[in-house]
């Protein structure tokens, strides 16, 4: 656990496993009193990921599910749960997130290797 630029992050990562949670701005969160009309910001994060890796040599290289949880101010609190798909290798990276508010990005990557 490490604090950078007013933010605790914890992260642990295996190969497989990925466990995160971050407090975006640690003095705000620990100085209640100031009263503060805003909404939309994130006060904690935290998330956990799972990477299933194919032992074939199937066109599904991996996929990870994913579960996030924030909590915002001045809003109900949002729920992500969503999956990062790699095929052939690295070569293609598709992410999907369902959000509690309703929303669903669909994000297809080509990762690029300069030499």
């Amino acid at each position: 656990m490490f604090v950078r630029n007013s933010h605790l992050v914890s992260i642990n990562r295996t190969e497989k496993l990925t466990v995160q949670a971050t407090l975006p701005n640690l003095k705000r969160f620990l100085d209640r009193d100031i009263q503060r009309n805003v909404a939309d910001r994130v006060l904690y994060m935290g998330a956990i990921a799972y990477k299933f890796i194919s032992k074939n040599e199937s066109a599904l290289y991996s996929i990870e599910p994913r579960v996030t949880y924030r909590g915002v101010e001045n809003y109900k609190n949002i729920l992500d749960a969503g999956a990062n798909l790699q095929f052939f290798g690295d070569k293609l990276l598709m992410s999907a997130m369902h959000h509690s508010t309703n929303s669903v990005p669909l994000v297809p990557e080509l990762p690029i290797k300069i030499s």
